[in-house]
C-alpha cells in the first residue's frame, strides 16, 4: 500500500486537498480497490490511468459519492469526510462529469445548465431570466467562449455538450471536479478547445481529476499522475517526470 503524499512543512501554508486513505472496495467478494491511497489537491490536474477493470471509475464514484467504500477512510482539509450520495459530495465541493454523459436532449443548453435549480415566479418558468443566468455561468467561467444555450442541447456538437456538463456542475461552487474520459467521442479540435478549459480550471480554484485512455492528453493536461493496476496503487508522481 502506498502512503499519501506528504502535506507541506516549514510554515507553508498546507494546499487544500482531498485525501484518500487505504481505501478498499469489494464486490461479491471480489476486490476492486485493494488499499488504495492518494491525494486530490484543488489547484492541479490529477491524472488517474490504468488499464480497464484497474479500479479508476470505482476509485472516482466513491470520491464522487454515488458508493460508499468497503473501508478505509476520507478528508477533506484535514477533517474527517464521509459520502453517502452524489448530494454529499456535491454539498462538499466536488462533482462528477461522466463519460457517458448525462444531458437531456431534447432541452435548451440554458436549461441543461440550470436543471433543478430553474428562476421561477408564481410556479411559473422564468425563460429570459434561465437563459440570461446560464449564459452569465458560461461567461464567468469560460470568457469569450460562444455557445447558443437557446438550441436543444441534441443539436450542439459534443464538445458544446460536455461544456454544458461541466458548467452544470461548476454551478454548485465545486472545488473538485472529476472529468471521466471528457476527449473520447471528440474530434481534434473539439479536443482542443476542451484541453484549453481543463488547464484553466485550477487557476479559477477548481482542482480536477481526470480519467483518460489517451496517455498523450494525460502527459500534456495533468501536473501530478496516478496509476491504478488490478486495484491497487501503483504510483504518484509529477506528470513531467513519466516517460
Amino acid at each position: 500500500m502506498a502512503a499519501p503524499l506528504p502535506l507541506p512543512t516549514c510554515g507553508r501554508r498546507p494546499k487544500v486537498s482531498i485525501d484518500l486513505h487505504d481505501i478498499v472496495m469489494e464486490f461479491s467478494g471480489t476486490r476492486a480497490l485493494a488499499g488504495v491511497s492518494v491525494r486530490f489537491q484543488f489547484d492541479e490536474v490529477h491524472g488517474l490511468i490504468g488499464e480497464n477493470g484497474a479500479g479508476k471509475s470505482t476509485l472516482v464514484s466513491i470520491l464522487a459519492g454515488t458508493q460508499p467504500q468497503t473501508s478505509g477512510t476520507m478528508t477533506l482539509d484535514g477533517e474527517p469526510l464521509r459520502l453517502n450520495s452524489a448530494r454529499d459530495a456535491l454539498a462538499k465541493g466536488i462533482a462528477l462529469v461522466s463519460q457517458e454523459g448525462c444531458l437531456v436532449r431534447s432541452l435548451s443548453g440554458a436549461e441543461n445548465i440550470l436543471l433543478g435549480d430553474e428562476p421561477t415566479r408564481s410556479g411559473l418558468l422564468q425563460s429570459a431570466a434561465l437563459l440570461q443566468r446560464a449564459r452569465a455561468l458560461l461567461e464567468e467561467w469560460f470568457p469569450g467562449l460562444q455557445i447558443d444555450l437557446a438550441k436543444e442541447a441534441g443539436t450542439l456538437d459534443m464538445a458544446d455538450q460536455k461544456i454544458i456538463e461541466i458548467v452544470r456542475a461548476l454551478r454548485s461552487n465545486i472545488r473538485l471536479l472529476i472529468l471521466d474520459e471528457p476527449t473520447a467521442t471528440l474530434q481534434a479540435r473539439e479536443k482542443n478547445l476542451l484541453w484549453k478549459i481543463i488547464r484553466s480550471l485550477p487557476e479559477k480554484g477548481v482542482g480536477v481529476v481526470l480519467i483518460s485512455h489517451f496517455l498523450s492528453e494525460v502527459k500534456a493536461l495533468s501536473d501530478t499522475v496516478t496509476v491504478l493496476r488490478d486495484g491497487a496503487h501503483v504510483a504518484t508522481g509529477a506528470a513531467d517526470d513519466l516517460s
